[in-house]
Formats: C-alpha cells, structure tokens, sequence
C-alpha cells in the first residue's frame, strides 16, 4: 500500500489551483481582446459607411420594378434573380432602408466568418492572422463602397461570406452542432444561389468537385446533398430561359427578349463576336449596330430576332470553344477586372479609395499574384485535411465561375466577375492559413499552444 505525503498532494493542488486561475486569466484577456477587436471594427465601419449616400444606377430600376410585381411563382422567372428583389420589396424599395440593411449584413456576415475561422484554425498565431485578414475583408474599400449602392453586390457577397462560414463550421463541428451549421449553411447557400446566376455554375462545379474529392458516391447524405444543389442549379438555370411579361424598362422590346439570359447574349453577339477578328457564322448585319441596346430597340435588329432566340447560343458557344487559348489569354489578360480592381463608377457618393492603406490588404495586386502562384502548394493534397479539400472546392467553382461571368455578359465585366472573384480571392487567402495552420501545428510549440486549455480550439477531423 502506498502511503501519499500530505505535502507533496498539498504542492500538487496549489499548482493546478495557479493553472485553473491562469487559464481563466487568459480566457478573461481573450475576450475582452475580442471585444477590443470587434469594438473597433464596429466603429470604423460606421465611420466609413456613415457619410456615404446610395448610388443609383440604370439596373436599380429594374430590381425596384421586379419588387412592385405581385408576389408569387412568377418572380422566380423575372428580368433579375430573386433574392434582392425580395429585399427591395421588403424595405418597399426605400433606398436608405435597403442600403441600411446592406450594411448591417456586411459587417454581420464578415464579422461571423472572421469568428468562425479564428475557432477553427488551431494555431494561436494562425488565429491572430485571421483576424486581421478578417478586418481586411470586412474594411477593403470596394467592399464598403458596394454596401451603400442599389446594385446586388452587397448581398450577394455577404451571403457567400456567411455560407463559406457555414461550410467551415461543417468542417470542424461534429455530431448535433454539425448537423445544426449544415442545415443553417444549406439555408444561407440556397438563399445565395438565387441572388446571382452565375451562383448557379459555382454551385455546380463546387459540388461536382467535393463529390470526387471525397469519393461522395459511397455516402448517401452526400448523393442527398449534391442532388439538392443540382436540382436547385438546374431550376435557376431554366428561369434564365423562360419568357415573362415585360417590365416597365422592356416596353416595346420583343416578348422573345425578355428572358433573363437573352439580353447578356445579345451583348456578347453584338460586343464581343461582332467585333471579333473571327466572327464565326454570325450574320453580317451584326456589325452596323453599336451597341446591345441599339439592337434590341433598332427596326433593322427585327429580321435578325429570330436568329438570335433560335441559333444565337449555339453560335456564341462555338465561338467561345472555336479558339480556346485565346479566349484563356484572354481572360488572364483580363485578371484585374475578377482580382481586386476597384469599381469606382459603381461607388456612392462621398465613398473614399485610399491612397496607401491596410485597408488594400486584400485587393493588393502583389499578395494575390504570390498567392496565386503558391495556390498549387496550399491547395495540393486535400483529402489529407478537409479544410484543404474545401479550400480547393472554393478555389476552383469561383475560378469556373469567374470565367463564366465574363464571358456570359460583355458589359460591365468587372462588376460581373466580383462575385465570384471575389470568393476566388477569400479561398485563396483561407487556403494559405489552414497551409499556415498545418504548418505550425507540425511543430511541438505549436501543438502544446493548440492544447486541450484553449478556449477556441476545435478539434480536428
């Protein structure tokens, strides 16, 4: 029978008293370092957002005209997708109210991503890097710009924020928390997919991708889940197609144009394969109009309608697919409008683009070349680690759907591609901290800082 000392048991409990009250200390500055953070970023936005005034531009109307239409299934078929006009409809298309609402969800949806990614990321130092690339995206100058502009930007981009903090969550929760952030994230993710379409072809390829990844096939949930977002997909995708009555803004327009997916083809015939070197088998008359507009309105554009709502896809898609590595080098070229370009045009007044700041951390032309270039390194064996494999399936959809963005409407290229390049550039940078996350945790300082003692771990798959 061993007989304990008293005073060795005695040194024992004072020791692992110190460790309790230490780690309640840490817990105690944590928090209150967090609230500093968001204290902060809270203040500075509505110093930034403050004096700005909502822009409005030729496209608001449209969405404000969708938002008077009766409710009922035939929104889901109008000249717009149908999330934002339902946001206009609620706020009864008052201005200040919907760009009021814009804002309040920013900084909602960027604050909850940068929360989530410090919980799951392991590294204490990894963490502190999130937060302050968090800050970047939360405070990146366009970003505050779209947020006060009647354009759908602002809430397209809040909702993707809040769906890769969803996916995140599903990565690193287990059991009933997991089930409770997959159903939220598969509300938020629907919700996104109808606020833009080119949503539709990211959400297709991303889903495509995970399922190989993860070899999907061998899991029912997983068959259950990417059969939901194919079939969600195929119905945006068809609403693109279906004729609806014309709005205000398409009087006098051919009831064969009034699909949300014609008039972006009718630029690309007029703009793009008019004026290309190789205009394919696009009839020559093509090349007197100036402008998709002039077009759709002229009276010598009417023999040609039938063409365009018969052949005209066909036509463009052969174009496309006709010289592939220049439409590539083409889109390289272009890099600037999908990475970090700003959108000044689309700014509301009083909106101010910084000189030299830290608020450019994220649209910085230098970083997202390094990070690009280093992509191959932070992305490669992603069964090995889930966050790698969501990284990859965040990457590559965004990559797809940029493309597609820019070669679906020949107008306004940047604004199209900020959506999905804007999700480009999130993976990217989230793709380089769970490389960096795995990094540090390979060291044995690491590990022991990553320790069950910490408040904000989360374990790992």
């Amino acid at each position: 029978m061993t007989v304990r000392d008293p005073a060795v048991s005695s040194g024992r409990l004072a020791a692992i008293s110190r460790r309790v009250r230490a780690i309640r200390f840490r817990q105690v500055v944590l928090w209150i370092a967090i609230a500093v953070v968001v204290g902060f970023a809270r203040w500075r936005w509505r110093q930034l957002i403050g004096p700005q005034t909502p822009f409005i531009e030729w496209d608001t109307q449209v969405f404000q005209q969708i938002a008077e239409l009766p409710f009922g299934p035939g929104l889901v078929v109008s000249s717009k997708p149908l999330v934002v006009p339902l946001v206009y409809r609620a706020a009864h298309n008052d201005a200040l109210a919907i760009t009021g609402f814009q804002a309040e969800v920013a900084f909602a949806a960027w604050t909850i991503l940068t929360a989530t990614l410090a919980l799951v990321l392991r590294s204490r130092w990894t963490r502190v890097l999130a937060i302050c690339i968090g800050l970047g995206f939360l405070l990146e100058p366009t970003r505050v710009g779209f947020a006060t502009s009647m354009m759908p930007e602002s809430i397209n981009d809040s909702l993707m924020a809040l769906t890769v903090a969803g996916l995140l969550a599903v990565v690193r929760l287990r059991r009933r928390p997991r089930i409770a952030a997959a159903v939220a994230t598969g509300v938020l993710g629907l919700t996104w997919l109808f606020t833009r379409d080119v949503n539709l072809i990211v959400a297709l390829t991303g889903t495509g991708l995970a399922m190989v990844i993860w070899r999907g096939w061998k899991s029912r949930a997983a068959w259950l889940v990417g059969s939901s977002v194919v079939v969600a997909s195929l119905v945006g995708l068809w609403s693109t197609t279906v004729a609806h009555a014309p709005l205000p803004y398409q009087q006098g327009w051919d009831v064969a144009f009034t699909p949300r997916g014609t008039y972006p083809l009718i630029t690309n015939l007029v703009e793009r394969m008019a004026r290309s070197d190789d205009p394919a088998d696009l009839p020559a008359a093509f090349h007197q109009f100036p402008g998709a507009m002039a077009f759709v309105w002229a009276a010598e554009g009417r023999p040609l309608h039938g063409w365009v709502v018969e052949r005209g896809a066909a036509s463009y898609a052969r174009w496309l697919v006709r010289h592939p590595l220049d439409r590539i080098a083409e889109l390289v070229a272009s890099r600037w409008h999908v990475l970090g370009s700003t959108l000044s045009k689309s700014m509301p007044g009083h909106w101010v683009y910084p000189a030299i700041s830290a608020r450019k951390l994220t649209s910085n032309h230098w970083i997202l070349t390094l990070l690009v270039l280093a992509s191959p390194v932070l992305l490669r064996r992603p069964r090995a680690d889930p966050m790698c494999g969501l990284m990859l399936c965040i990457v590559v959809s965004s990559a797809v759907g940029a493309a597609a963005a820019y070669y679906g409407d020949a107008t306004e290229l940047t604004r199209h591609c900020y959506g999905a390049g804007q999700q480009l550039v999130l993976g990217l940078f989230l793709a380089f901290l769970a490389w960096a996350d795995r990094v540090a945790l390979a060291r044995p300082s690491a590990a022991i800082g990553a320790s069950g003692s910490d408040p904000l771990r989360a374990r790992s798959p």
